[in-house]
C-alpha cells in the first residue's frame, strides 16, 4: 500500500491520479501529489501530497497538513473556463 485511503475522510472513498516529481528542496527525496474523493460525497475531491526517501521509492509518507487543497464551503471555482474566458468582439 502506497497511501493509506482509510487514513483521512477526504480521501475515504479513493485515491487516484498520483503526479510523481523530484523533491526541488531535498533531491534524496521523491513527491508526489494525488487526488482523493470522500466516501460521503462522491462528487467532491481534494489534493494531497506525500514524499518518499528515492532510496526507498515504495514507502511513502503523507503529509500532515494533508488535503493540501480543498474545495471552499461553495465548492471548487463554478465559472469554470467557458464563463471566465469569455471575450467580446467589436466591430
Amino acid at each position: 500500500m502506497i497511501i493509506n485511503r482509510t487514513a483521512a475522510p477526504w480521501e475515504s472513498q479513493q485515491v487516484q491520479e498520483p503526479c510523481f516529481l523530484p523533491n526541488p528542496k531535498d533531491p534524496e527525496r521523491l513527491a508526489m501529489f494525488y487526488s482523493g474523493v470522500p466516501a460521503s460525497d462522491r462528487k467532491l475531491g481534494y489534493i494531497g501530497k506525500a514524499w518518499a526517501l528515492k532510496s526507498d521509492p515504495f514507502t511513502w509518507h503523507q503529509d500532515e497538513t494533508n488535503p493540501v487543497f480543498r474545495p471552499s464551503a461553495a465548492g471548487w471555482d463554478k465559472r469554470g473556463p467557458a464563463t471566465s474566458m469569455r471575450t467580446t468582439r467589436t466591430g
